[in-house]
């Protein structure tokens, strides 16, 4: 069993991780899993390996923890769970970034667009 909660995912790893009664989270040290406020896990329980997306962010100066559910080992390979964490972390990111869009916008009034307006003409 690895000592770090920390380290570079791979099959072989994965594979030598004891099964537990209480559940174990590790976290993917992998430059591939490098994805801000987004880190890889697998939650090894008394019979299951569990990868998960674990997103983290501030809102209203809140830390937020979300889970996504990304698949189950050995079903699911290091390498696909690497793929998908990937393309899941880019659609919370850019959910993310379209929500602050939107309410940085909503702070515009009627009267800044018309006053925007006359002064650029």
């Amino acid at each position: 069993m690895h000592k770090s909660k920390s380290f570079n995912f791979t099959p072989n790893a994965i594979q030598n991780l004891s099964f537990n009664e209480k559940q174990e989270t590790y976290f993917d040290h992998s430059p591939r899993s490098l994805i801000p406020s987004c880190k890889l896990a697998i939650v090894v329980g008394n019979k299951t390996k569990t990868y998960y997306l674990v997103f983290r962010s501030n809102v209203n100066a809140k830390q937020v923890k979300k889970l996504v559910k990304l698949g189950q080992h050995p079903v699911m390979t290091v390498s696909l769970a690497r793929d998908k964490f990937t393309d899941e972390a880019i659609k919370i990111i850019a959910d993310q970034d379209k929500f602050l869009v939107e309410k940085k916008n909503i702070a515009i009034t009627v009267n800044d667009l018309f006053e925007s307006f006359w002064c650029v003409q």
